[in-house]
């Protein structure tokens, strides 16, 4: 008769010598010279090795990383301009369900032009959890914009899922961050290189 499992997972060694003689009459034993616990762990380990190997190898698409910048440099031309832009932030829904932190936002094209907005977070309820927020912004003329970068202050935390920039006259181009932001660090997407 075979041993009765309590709800632990203690095994005593008759249940170990059972085991061990059942998966020999029934073919399932890997090599004869191994041992039954060196079997088990060589199991085990296999399992162990699959599933993060399943983990690691989950097909997502490769987009960049943001960049650390502690400090974000203030870039612009002279004589650039005044444009009206519009502006898409889509908040995870992973995220916080809401956040008071201090967002700011900067955007420009590989000729330094750039976009600089201080605390796009006003007005409140801006950024919570699986929203879309819409900004019209207005700023010195840029080319196509090739870079992004976020700034986040506060306790909070903030998980944006993407930024999509438009001009009327422009191409919308769209970056996709789906991550926390670090607190008091720029974090910069750059397609200008």
């Amino acid at each position: 008769m075979p041993p009765s499992y309590k709800d632990h997972f203690a095994v005593s060694s008759w249940e170990v010598h059972y085991i061990y003689h059942q998966a020999r009459l029934t073919g399932l034993h890997l090599f004869a010279e191994e041992t039954f616990f060196a079997k088990m762990i060589r199991l085990l380990l296999i399992l162990l090795f699959s599933s993060l190997l399943l983990v690691f190898s989950q097909s997502n698409p490769i987009t960049p990383q943001p960049h650390k910048h502690e400090l974000f440099p203030i870039k612009t031309k002279q004589n650039a301009g005044v444009c009206s832009y519009h502006v898409t932030i889509m908040t995870s829904c992973s995220s916080v369900p809401y956040t008071y932190d201090e967002i700011s936002l900067a955007f420009g094209d590989r000729y330094g032009n750039q976009v600089l907005v201080y605390r796009i977070d006003n007005p409140p309820k801006t950024f919570e959890r699986c929203s879309t927020d819409t900004f019209r912004i207005r700023g010195p003329c840029t080319h196509q914009i090739c870079y992004v970068a976020l700034y986040r202050h506060g306790r909070d935390g903030w998980k944006p899922k993407s930024i999509t920039i438009s001009r009327h006259d422009s191409e919308a181009t769209t970056f996709f961050y789906d991550r926390f932001l670090r607190d008091d660090i720029w974090e910069r997407f750059d397609r200008c290189l």
